[in-house]
């Protein structure tokens, strides 16, 4: 975000806040926090919270099986 902020303060001939500056008004004036999420967190829908145990083994294979798809994919995408 501070990159996009950066950038339309150059093209509108704008002074500059710094980094800190512009985070600390984000996050006390907008109340916004910068948050990172956990890289590939596996979220349970709370639909699959009452599955049986093969059912969430099952829907665990899914999960990684679309996830080693995603990351193949990923990888032919970069090299073309």
């Amino acid at each position: 975000m501070y990159k996009g902020y950066k950038t339309h303060c150059e093209e509108a001939n704008r002074s500059l806040a710094s980094f800190v500056k512009y985070r600390q008004i984000l996050n006390y004036e907008f109340n916004l926090e910068f948050f990172k999420p956990e890289k590939d967190k596996y979220h349970i829908p709370e639909s699959h919270k009452n599955f049986t145990e093969k059912e969430k083994k099952i829907e665990f294979q899914y999960h990684r099986e679309e996830k080693t798809s995603a990351g193949k994919k990923r990888k032919t995408t970069k090299k073309e």
